[in-house]
């Protein structure tokens, strides 16, 4: 499997998605790489570039290491439980646009 930190590099670098669409198990990956992508390509670059910039706390290491590292947490079962979640957030991943009290 892939790292989430690599979901940027998969749609910048042609080298590097090439290498990942063959090692790909999944042949819906390899239509849609070989086949539509390429003719989207330059709309995709355009609007994966501004959905990167939105997820960009995303890709800081400590959210990084929640979405992608080892886990028993089991979110479905959580949300089919009615489990309450909370998430504590340090300042400094609050994008500034956002209210914070």
């Amino acid at each position: 499997g892939r790292q989430f930190r690599e979901l940027p590099r998969l749609f910048s670098d042609a080298k590097f998605r090439a290498q990942v669409v063959a090692e790909s198990r999944h042949p819906k990956v390899e239509l849609f790489f070989n086949f539509q992508f390429p003719k989207l390509e330059q709309k995709v670059h355009e609007r994966v570039e501004s959905s990167l910039n939105r997820l960009d706390i995303l890709f800081d290491p400590d959210i990084e290491e929640f979405l992608s590292g080892p886990s028993t947490f089991n979110l479905a079962q959580a949300m089919d439980d009615g489990a309450f979640i909370f998430f504590h957030f340090p300042h400094r991943l609050i994008p500034k646009h956002v209210g914070v009290r």
